[in-house]
């Protein structure tokens, strides 16, 4: 996932419907040391016995709510990113995949299944108000607050000094690097990351 803001506890939850997430995830880095949006999980693949080489794989290419996420790892089966089935690639794919219901032989637009959990297949709710904490509230991802989520949230949040009550536009904050917090420079240029 390059979303930065979808947690590692979600990600591992989303992981531990195929595989044996193990202890250890590491981010990864460029040269200069930042960041480069995509984590690395250690995993061991679940048995499966009705597949050709007896293991549960995950899905290469994958949704957690709004946000796609990739997975690459050794010895992964070569599966079109379409379909998901193997034999072919996504330019010669001629099938048609719901990425809401998972379906084959239609688009999200015409679904008419209704709309699932993309965490944990319920109908009770999407992806982006599923709680994995039950203990801890879940947070609206605007504005922070609990008791409701960003569908919902009446708060207008600054994404660049992170303040209530006014958006990035007229924010009279001085600009700040989100990774380091120095007034100097933005994180694209920042190189203790």
């Amino acid at each position: 996932m390059y979303n930065p803001w979808v947690s590692e506890e979600t990600i591992k939850y989303f992981l531990g419907r195929y595989v044996t997430v193990l202890p250890g995830v590491r981010k990864i880095k460029d040269g200069l040391g930042l960041w480069t949006g995509k984590r690395q999980f250690r995993v061991k693949l679940n048995v499966d016995t009705s597949t050709e080489d007896g293991y549960c794989h995950p899905p290469a290419v994958f949704s957690i709510g709004a946000d796609r996420g990739f997975l690459v790892y050794a010895g992964q089966p070569q599966a079109c990113r379409k379909c998901g089935s193997t034999g072919h690639n996504a330019d010669r794919c001629e099938q048609m995949r719901c990425r809401s219901c998972g379906k084959i032989g239609h688009i999200t637009k015409d679904c008419k299944e209704p709309r699932k959990c993309h965490l944990c297949d319920s109908e009770t709710h999407m992806a982006r108000d599923y709680h994995l904490n039950e203990e801890r509230p879940q947070a609206c991802r605007k504005c922070g607050s609990t008791g409701h989520n960003a569908d919902r949230c009446e708060q207008m949040r600054c994404r660049s000094c992170g303040k209530i009550g006014h958006i990035t536009k007229d924010c009279k904050e001085p600009r700040k690097c989100h990774l380091c917090d120095s007034e100097t420079h933005m994180a694209r240029d920042c190189t203790s990351g």
